[in-house]
């Protein structure tokens, strides 16, 4: 029984980071952070063949195209999203903006 109470805070303690992971997922998935991605993808590969067509006179090639789909990696950008609104929405804030969404 002794056992029990010690490690149940342990557990709990260990615990803790997989609720955080999960309650990041929920705030990606209430933000739309999957949609938004594709949004971002589609419009900077479109900017990105203007630019090439207008400044470059389509001669951006392989080299531009290869910039551009690193630019507009869509699993770089998502992972980039996650870590900043990880970083800046903690605990009460986060559970606010889940709430609100």
């Amino acid at each position: 029984m002794k056992q029990a109470f010690l490690i149940a805070p342990l557990l709990w303690v260990l615990a803790l980071p997989a609720w955080a992971d999960a309650r990041g997922a929920v705030l990606l998935e209430v933000l739309k952070i999957a949609e938004i991605v594709k949004i971002l993808q589609a419009e900077g590969e479109t900017y990105a063949e203007t630019l090439n067509q207008e400044m470059l006179q389509g001669k951006g090639g392989a080299g531009w195209q290869l910039q551009v789909a690193n630019i507009y990696d869509p699993d770089r950008i998502a992972d980039t999203l996650s870590a900043r609104l990880d970083a800046e929405l903690q605990g009460d804030l986060r559970e606010e903006v889940i709430a609100f969404f």
